[in-house]
């Protein structure tokens, strides 16, 4: 059955590819008359055309190293001393450029040379656009040396002489033009240079007399470097100080308040005198003791002065040791709290301490009289003296305040002739740093003006041209690719115009089923010799019916191997009633169904061919036999199928039923319930029932007889429109849902990868295969002819 899902005919025989080297092989006489036609134009060329000749030339190219005058053999070690990619191409082009090539043709009166002006093209408007277009600049070397900085000159012309002039004249514009460009710029920087280093020098005169000016009438002091501001240091001075006396008398104030308030507290709940003489700080412990002894007269009397040193240091230890428990005492009590043992321990080493300087209170008085020193006067003592030593810090304070002030107006006053004084001082160092890097700069460039610029000679002077053009190898070669080049193209433009079909790959794309078999055409059965073996066995069967008379033979293992695929299908799918059509009478069908026939047969198998062609019937003329009773009289009722049909002689098993005589309505004879009936009763008494059918673009009965069998086989031969044909009996029958085995491509050399397929698909027995000719072999004892199949 065709598969209705299948792609169109047209799209799968478009998308199959050309097989090139098929193709190619097969039309090999076109290639080959086309590559010898190329090769016979390339010699003619090669023996026409004008020979060419090439001038060329060599121009070293790198750069000078300008340090090698001024910095010795070192110099030469600078990295950079290389022509970079840029300018390479750089100096490519200049050269090639209309402005170099035009000037050398001018100055050695090239322009009008007569080579030049008969080479030049359409395209050229005057010599120049000629020779530009001509000359060719590469650079580098070749294999190691292929990085080298040279650049090559060449020039392909007609004349050899020429071409050497023309090389030689634009490598010399082109070293002058360098050379010129480069002097020129050279002397313009030295010129610029020399005329910037004078004026420089003026200003640098005329900056330094104005800088000593200022500092001869400047209100600055001058220490041979650099000027001093007198009030500015004045004022840092006065700062300073200021600053100190500030936090000194912010310490004093603090305190102050400090001890008055820690004496109030002292007073509000009647501390002791020892808590009172704790506030008093060792500093003004002496100053106090020392001022209460001048006030009571004691102080000048030598008692005094003898026990003044004993005193002070133990009241001294006494003091510092109670202050240390005390403030022991107020760290532990934070730490651990009031009940702590700690504390208890430290509380009363203070009570001791206290006791101690209670009993002492008789050693504190100053004189021998009964008046005594109290606490609370030593106290209040060192309050006055505190607020006095403050208020002296006040009045010293405002008057530096007073003093500094006036330092930092007289130091502003100052602050411009600085900053002038600082301005021409930096000028002149400018100026001397440009004037001494100008003056070198001018010096090295005088004294290199010889070693920059370019090394910029000729290493291969130009030479009279060689011929290059034209190469009898190149020619050929050339003309040998160009023919077989078209002759392919030709080749495959021959193909896509052919629409017939060229292998058994596009017949299964176009029809959707697997090519069965292919049958050559058969030509031994047209010679004299076939048919009279034929006639000489007294056979009346046709020459073509190899199964028959030479089943042994080459031609009768093609139907073999047709046999083989059959009953391959057949197995397990209930075939037996199988018939063949073909697109157009002549396609072979007849002469392939007697040949399977006798082929089934010859298996053993029970077989009946039935010719339903009842148009233009086959089957009797090829076996020779003509019979009043057959199909046509099966259907109309006038006889039954066993009186009918009857065995061929030489094989029993190969029964036949023809059409008898020719009715007026054969298709509706084979679309009649009785012919349905007449397959189904011969399936029951043979074992296969072949059906000889009309072909399907000539009439419709075929269509009619595929709906009553178990399968079709189409049977086609190649021609110019066979595509066409394939596509359209595969389309009309897949619309009665046919069920289509297979193709056979009957007389036929199809082509394939290795050549022709001959002689099947199945088992590719071909002529080229010699080993197999023993196969193919009749013997004259059995009473056939002796003869080889031709291969």
């Amino acid at each position: 059955m065709i598969d209705k899902n299948q792609p169109s005919s047209d799209s799968q025989s478009n998308s199959l590819e050309i097989d090139v080297v098929r193709i190619l092989r097969k039309r090999w006489p076109l290639l080959a008359l086309c590559t010898i036609l190329g090769i016979g134009g390339a010699i003619a060329y090669y023996y026409k055309v004008a020979p060419t000749y090439e001038s060329d030339a060599q121009v070293l190219l790198m750069p000078k190293d300008p340090k090698l005058a001024v910095s010795g053999i070192e110099g030469s070690k600078d990295p950079n001393a290389s022509l970079s990619d840029d300018i390479l191409s750089t100096h490519m082009m200049l050269i090639q450029s209309p402005k170099i090539v035009g000037d050398a043709l001018r100055k050695k009166e090239l322009t009008e040379l007569q080579s030049l002006v008969e080479g030049m093209s359409s395209k050229d408007r005057n010599t120049t656009d000629y020779v530009t277009r001509k000359l060719v600049v590469t650079r580098g070397g070749s294999g190691k040396a292929k990085n080298a900085q040279v650049l090559k000159v060449a020039m392909r012309h007609d004349n050899a002489e020429d071409a050497r002039k023309v090389v030689a004249a634009v490598i010399g514009e082109f070293q002058d033009f360098i050379k010129s460009q480069y002097e020129d710029v050279n002397d313009r920087a030295a010129d610029l240079i020399k005329e910037g280093s004078e004026k420089l020098k003026n200003e640098l005169a005329s900056t330094e007399e104005e800088f000593r000016n200022f500092r001869e009438n400047a209100p600055l002091l001058w220490n041979g470097e650099q000027t001093t501001n007198i009030y500015r240091t004045e004022y840092e001075q006065l700062q300073a100080t200021l600053t100190e006396l500030r936090m000194n008398r912010a310490e004093m104030e603090t305190r102050l308040k400090l001890v008055e308030s820690q004496l109030k507290e002292i007073e509000t709940r009647k501390g002791s005198d020892i808590e009172r003489l704790s506030l008093v700080d060792e500093k003004n412990a002496e100053r106090i003791r020392i001022f209460l002894e001048i006030y009571g007269g004691k102080a000048e009397t030598q008692l005094f002065q003898a026990q003044q040193p004993e005193r002070l240091e133990a009241a001294r230890s006494e003091y510092e040791g109670l202050l240390r428990l005390r403030a022991k005492a107020v760290s532990l009590e934070s730490e651990f709290g009031s009940q702590h043992p700690a504390v208890r321990v430290v509380r009363d080493e203070m009570a001791a301490i206290e006791k101690f300087l209670n009993s002492k209170t008789d050693k504190l008085k100053i004189s021998n009289t009964e008046e005594t020193l109290s606490a609370r006067k030593l106290v209040d003592a060192y309050v006055a003296l505190m607020k006095h030593d403050l208020g002296a810090l006040e009045s010293r304070e405002k008057l530096l305040t007073e003093q500094s002030a006036k330092a930092e107006e007289e130091a502003k006053k100052l602050v411009k002739f600085e900053l002038k004084g600082e301005a021409l001082r930096l000028s002149v160092d400018r100026q001397k740093d440009l004037f001494d890097a100008t003056v070198d700069r001018l010096r090295d460039l005088n004294v290199a003006k010889n070693f920059g610029g370019f090394v910029n000679e000729t290493i291969s002077e130009p030479r009279l041209g060689k011929e290059v053009w034209p190469k009898l190898s190149i020619c050929l070669a050339l003309g040998t690719l160009g023919g077989f080049g078209v002759g392919a193209l030709f080749t495959l433009l021959l193909e896509l115009q052919n629409k017939s079909i060229r292998n058994s790959q596009e017949i299964e794309a176009i029809a959707g089923v697997p090519v069965i078999s292919v049958v050559p055409e058969f030509t031994r059965h047209r010679g004299s010799r076939m048919r009279n073996a034929v006639r000489a066995r007294g056979s009346s069967v046709s020459p073509v019916v190899f199964a028959l008379h030479e089943p042994q033979s080459q031609e009768s293992e093609v139907f073999r191997g047709l046999r083989t695929s059959l009953f391959f299908r057949a197995a397990g799918n209930n075939l037996k009633a199988i018939g063949f059509t073909s697109p157009n009478s002549g396609d072979g069908k007849s002469t392939l169904i007697l040949n399977l026939g006798y082929s089934i047969a010859q298996a053993g198998r029970k077989t009946l061919i039935i010719d339903a062609d009842m148009r233009k019937p086959t089957i009797g003329s090829c076996l020779g036999i003509k019979s009043a009773k057959g199909l046509a009289q099966v259907l109309q009722n006038e006889c039954k199928l066993e009186d009918a049909a009857f065995k061929h002689a030489e094989s029993p098993l190969l029964s036949f039923l023809l059409t008898g005589a020719l009715p007026k309505n054969p298709s509706e004879l084979l679309a009649s319930e009785r012919f349905r009936k007449l397959i189904e009763e011969a399936k029951t008494q043979y074992d296969f029932v072949l059906i000889d059918c009309p072909p399907v673009l000539a009439v419709a009965d075929p269509l009619v007889v595929s709906s009553n069998v178990d399968g079709m086989v189409l049977a086609i031969s190649l021609n110019p429109s066979s595509r066409h044909e394939l596509k359209r009996t595969t389309e009309m029958l897949n619309e009665v849902h046919s069920n289509l085995l297979g193709v056979v491509v009957n007389a036929s050399l199809l082509e394939s990868e290795g050549g022709v397929e001959e002689y099947g698909v199945a088992y590719g027995y071909g002529s080229k295969n010699q080993r197999n000719k023993v196969y193919y072999q009749s013997d004259e004892k059995n009473g056939r002819v002796a003869e080889k199949a031709k291969v």
